[in-house]
This record gives C-alpha cells, structure tokens and sequence, in this order.
C-alpha cells in the first residue's frame, strides 16, 4: 500500500507541479484519498525539492548564466520577489499550516480557475500571424525572384512570424534569412514593482488548491508581461522559496512529520524530478499557446466533483 502510495503522490506532485492546478490542493487531496496520518509537510517539502531539481536541469544553462553574473537585473528581480514571499509567509504561517486541513480546497481551486481565466483573457495577443499566411508568404519566396518587392515583403513576413511562434522551421529555399534567437537571461523584460506584484502571489499561492505556477504566470500576463518571460521568471521563482522552505524544516522539524521509508522516499524524489521535467516542457508550450483556460475548465469541473463527493458522504 505504502509503494503504491509513493507511485501515485510522485505522480501528482511532478504533474501538478508545474501546471497551473496547484500542486499543494491535489497533494492534499492523495493524502486524503489513502488516509495518510501525521504531519507531511516534511514529504511535501521533499516532493518540492525533487521538481526544483527539475526546474534546475531544465534551466541549466540560464541558471548558469546568472551564477555567472550574481549582480544581474534579474537576480535582483528574483530577490525583490522573494522577499514579500518570505514576509507572507511569516506573518500568515499559523493560518497556512491550519489551511492544509483540506477545508480551503474548493475555495482555493475556485480562485485559481479565476485567475487563470482572467490572464487567459487579458494576455498579450502574440499570434497575429497566422499559419496560412505563413506557408503563403513561403509560396511567394519560391515563385518570385529574390529581390522583388513580394519577396523582400515576405522574408520580413516569415522573420516576424518565427519571432511571435518562438521557432524556425525548416528552411524551404535559399532566400531565408534566419532568426537567431538573442534573448539574454540577465536582462529579464520585467520591472521591479512587477516582481513585487509576483513575490505577493507566491506568497497567496503557500495556501493549499491556489496554484503557484499559475497563479504567477497568470499575474505576470494580467501586467502584460511577455509569456516566455513570465514563464521563465516563474519557475526560477520557486528555487529560493524551496530551499528556504527545506533549510526551515530541517532547522525546525515537527516531531508528528510523517515517517517514510529512506528507499521510498529516493523512489519518490527520482520519479517526480523526471516527471516534473517533462511537464515544464509541457507548461511552456501551454503558455505560448494561449490555453491556460482549459485548466480552469479542469478546476472548475474539480470543484463540483468535491462538492458533490462532500455532500455524497453527509447523507450516506
């Protein structure tokens, strides 16, 4: 029972950890469902710590860049974030660790279904370029002279369109001028009372079924932040806030945490970094997209699943 325990909450913590339909609300959730005893904040933190490794292997070469440049725009970005987050939590730390009850669930999905709607909503549109207009600017490239005004006019066509898509296809003709992507990670488009903004949600988002990932990307497209900067920013985010989160339990245990076999807890730790890595590269490609909505079908249809299962067992 124990080992299938393990499978399912690795499962759920690399899955949910990344996708905007918080990680915390359906941890608590599996706890509940396997009827888990004692304190698991310390598993929680572990499970955390195992998609930091992921976010870290993913980004590796950004995180590189700015060990690299310690006194960058944005680690100083990543700092004015974290401060209010620590400041939050502090303050509301009574009420955060009362909230994993499991009580402020349907309310925190409810939120999180908001927020991700609203930044559905009020994102930056990056997909003014269709594909048709594509591929027809490239049939213009391979039947018309290379410096005819048609040509030159969908060369600039097809740079602008890799620029909004964030890809270069393959090249179909000699007349394609390349897009290289220059984006410097020490230079983050982002300002200063923004990542305060974004610091105060992560702090909102410690409370159980209010997603982190979400409720941050959702917050940086509601301030027209760019998506792959908001995305970016995000995950890069969570790493201070994990490890002060593990150095606290270690510092201070709680003498009730849940107790793990060391066996299980590594099987825990490899599955849910391999499976946090692939759902960044899923979360990434959702945000480009403009589908955040869908998750917030998702928790909406969660929230009347729970409701319906909270009154099921009152009158059985």
């Amino acid at each position: 029972m124990m080992f299938l325990f393990i499978i399912v909450i690795s499962i759920v913590q690399g899955i949910t950890e990344f996708l905007p339909i918080s990680s915390s609300g359906h941890l608590v959730l599996t706890y509940n469902l396997f009827s888990i005893k004692g304190e698991t904040m310390l598993l929680s933190i572990i499970l955390h710590l195992a998609t930091l490794i992921s976010v870290i292997i993913y980004y590796r070469k950004e995180i590189w860049t700015l060990i690299k440049n310690p006194f960058c725009k944005t680690n100083k970005l990543l700092l004015t974030a974290t401060i209010p987050t620590v400041l939050f939590v502090l303050l509301f730390k009574s009420t955060i660790d009362n909230s994993f009850s499991g009580n402020w669930l349907i309310f925190g999905f409810i939120i999180t279904s908001l927020i991700l709607g609203i930044a559905d909503y009020m994102s930056p549109n990056t997909n003014k370029l269709s594909k048709f207009n594509y591929y027809k600017s490239e049939t213009a490239l391979m039947t018309t002279p290379p410096e005819s005004n048609q040509n030159i006019k969908s060369r600039n066509h097809n740079i602008d369109y890799r620029r909004k898509q964030d890809t270069t296809p393959p090249s179909k003709n000699n007349y394609r001028i390349k897009y290289k992507d220059t984006k410097d990670i020490t230079k983050v488009n982002i300002e200063y009372w923004q990542s305060v903004v974004m610091g105060v949600v992560q702090g909102f988002a410690c409370f159980p079924a209010i997603s982190r990932s979400g409720s941050t990307i959702a917050s940086a497209l509601i301030m027209k932040i760019n998506k792959e900067d908001a995305t970016t920013f995000s995950f890069l985010m969570s790493i201070p806030i994990i490890i002060a989160s593990l150095f606290y339990e270690i510092i201070f245990p709680n003498p009730n945490n849940f107790s793990l076999n060391f066996g299980l807890v590594i099987l825990a730790f490899i599955l849910t970094s391999i499976i946090g890595f692939f759902a960044i590269r899923l979360m990434n490609k959702i945000v480009k997209s403009s589908k955040l909505y869908y998750f917030s079908f998702y928790l909406l249809a969660l929230v009347f699943i729970l409701i319906f299962a909270k009154f099921a067992v009152r009158f059985m």
